[in-house]
């Protein structure tokens, strides 16, 4: 019979792997928004909208990057979710990168 920490272990990485499936396919959404993004015909829209659009390609690739990094790495992801619980009473300075006085 398989020692106990080794079925532990094991089931960490099937846990790790579902998530990491999940993660490629909210990966390959936010693919298809970039396509779908980048294949209009956006000749025609200036100024502000135009702007709008460059942020929203940015905030889909952000988006993508956060979500496979979540997975890959969830020691930071869980620390910085606490670190962002316990500051969000803080004010417009919990996330301005300097120390809460």
């Amino acid at each position: 019979m398989p020692d106990r920490a080794v079925l532990d272990r094991a089931n960490d990485v099937l846990e790790r792997l579902f998530l990491l499936s999940d993660a490629i396919t909210d990966a390959r959404a936010f693919r298809a928004l970039l396509e779908d993004l980048h294949a209009r015909d956006l000749t025609i829209v200036t100024g502000p909208q135009a702007d709008a659009v460059t942020m929203v390609r940015a905030a889909i690739l952000r988006s993508a990057v956060g979500a496979v990094m979540a997975v890959l790495d969830p020691e930071d992801n869980v620390e910085l979710t606490s670190c962002d619980l316990r500051r969000a009473d803080a004010g417009p300075r919990a996330y301005s990168g300097r120390a809460a006085d």
